[in-house]
This record gives structure tokens, sequence and C-alpha cells, in this order.
């Protein structure tokens, strides 16, 4: 099992102090040779299949079903492990320090993903009286948020029904405190929601879902003036297009219609004087297909 020193050295943190011990007993090995060579091969394979769906608000009805499956599981009796999405049930091959690894459970993925997100939530969200999580999907994430910032009122946010449902349910069983839900979709935003200016607002794996159309989302953030944003998606600019592994991620986003021209957008408005970038990265950690979860932190100038 890879202790805190060893993780925080393949997903480039901040600080290991600064992350909690890992909630799960894993290892992860590189894949090399022959093997690796076939990975490549069906990485390939799916990005040019052409069946591969590309995302957006027609998926929604995807997503409810998705949710809902994580709600009936939790509602029987589940614990907050059973809001961990579906989609990382059979994928124990991932994306890390550049290479890739077998993981020796499909849960290694989501668990190193709620350590970046620990760690960059302790970085830049440490004062914030409020997180507000846009896409939270399952709600596996407002685990790790709890944890990272005890005392913050935690929102989140959602397109699909399913998932203010779980969040409810979770608030209502008192797993974690402080927790309210509402709905909102990325592409027609609810401006009557106010956001504090004291507030964080948090993405993972979700701005991905709006392909080009990120500019109705953008436009709210910046009418609503929260304290800092963390996006943590898939950020092609941020990649290395001319090694393999980076140039397939690349590919696939753009097949998939995932994010599309955001980062490019961020730099334009801090041109402008609209915004400011604090902070951006490419991460060490991805999924077989995708390096999804690079970072930029961004706040909204105050003029």
């Amino acid at each position: 099992m890879l202790n805190k020193s060893e993780l925080a050295s393949l997903l480039e943190l901040f600080d290991d102090s600064n992350i909690p011990e890992p909630t799960l007993d894993f290892h992860v090995e590189k894949i090399s040779g022959s093997q690796r060579d076939k990975l490549i091969l069906e990485i390939i394979k799916r990005t040019y299949h052409a069946d591969l769906k590309p995302s957006g608000e027609h998926r929604i009805p995807d997503w409810e079903a998705g949710w809902s499956e994580n709600l009936a599981k939790y509602e029987s009796g589940g614990q907050l492990s059973q809001l961990v999405p579906g989609y990382f049930s059979s994928n124990t091959v991932i994306r890390l320090a550049g290479d890739l690894y077998k993981a020796s459970t499909s849960l290694v993925e989501p668990e190193l993903l709620g350590t970046l997100i620990y760690d960059l939530l302790k970085k830049f969200c440490a004062s914030a009286t409020h997180i507000y999580e846009f896409g939270c999907g399952s709600g596996n994430n407002i685990q790790t948020v709890r944890r990272a910032l005890p005392n913050a009122q935690i929102v989140g946010l959602d397109w699909a029904i399913a998932s203010q449902k779980i969040i409810s349910a979770v608030a209502e069983r008192g797993d974690i405190n402080n927790l309210t839900g509402h709905n909102f979709n990325f592409f027609k935003p609810d401006y009557s929601f106010e956001l504090s200016s004291s507030g964080a607002v948090f993405t993972c794996a979700a701005l991905e879902q709006v392909g080009t159309n990120w500019y109705p989302f953008v436009d709210y953030l910046l009418a609503a003036k929260p304290g800092i944003v963390v996006n943590i998606e898939p950020i092609s600019e941020l990649l290395d297009g001319d090694t393999l592994l980076d140039a397939l991620s690349i590919e696939y986003a753009r097949r998939r219609n995932h994010l599309n021209g955001y980062f490019e957008g961020l730099v334009e408005l801090e041109r402008s004087g609209k915004i400011k970038i604090l902070f951006k990265k490419r991460s060490t950690l991805g999924s077989i297909f995708l390096n999804g979860y690079s970072v930029v932190v961004w706040e909204v100038c105050s003029k």
C-alpha cells in the first residue's frame, strides 16, 4: 500500500502532510512491454470507434438513470461508499505519473481523485464559508469536501433530479452535515441562485459534459462573483500533444465533445481584466482513455 509521501509524489501534490491517510488498502504497478502495447492499441480503437458517444445535454437521461442506481443502493441501507459512480466499476487501468498503471481494484482511481481534491481544497479553499459543487452527480465528492473543510456549508448542484434526491437522502440521514442540494443546468443557468462572495465553486469531471457550450456557465459565474473557482476537468490545452498518451487523450476528448476551448476562453477573460488565473496544472492522474483531471483555479476580478 502506498504511504502518504508516495501518494504525494505520484500525484505531485502540494504537501504530503496536507492529505489524509488512504481509506483503501491498494497498490499500483506500472504496465510495460507487450501488455502496454495492447492497452495503447485498445485506447486507439476506442478513441476512433464509430459508436463513441459525444457528451452534451442530450445525455441528461443517462445521468438520471446512473444516479438513480446510486440512490437506490444508498436508500436500501448502503453507506456513503455506495455513491461511487458506476463508471468506475470495471476500470483497473489508470494513467499515473505519465504512464499506464494496473491498480489492484477499480476503486483506486476515485481514491486517488479524492486525494487530489482534498489537497486542492485545502490549498485554495481553506477559508471558504460555502463550497458549491456544480455537477455533483452521485454526490461521491462531498465526502472528500467535508473531510477537507469540516465547517463549510456544502451545496451540491446538478441538472439531474436524482442527484438532488441523493443529496437530500444523505442530509436527512445525517451522514454529512450542513449539506443542501439545488437543481442547476449548465446550459441554462439559474441566475436567481446567488453565491456567497466568501464561497468557492468546485467542479470535477462535470464541465466536460458541456463541450464547447461553457459560455453560459462562465457568464453566470462572472455575474455571481464567488470567492474562487476550482476546476478539475479534461483541459487539453494543458497536455503535451507531442507525447503519445497525451495526444490520444486530446483526440478522445475531442471526439467525445468534452470541454473544448474552456481554458483558452479563461485566458482571454484574463487578458480583458475580467478574471485572474491563480493556478494551472496538468494532473498526473487519469483514466485509461483520458487525462481528465487537470486543474485551473481562478477568481472573478472585482471591477
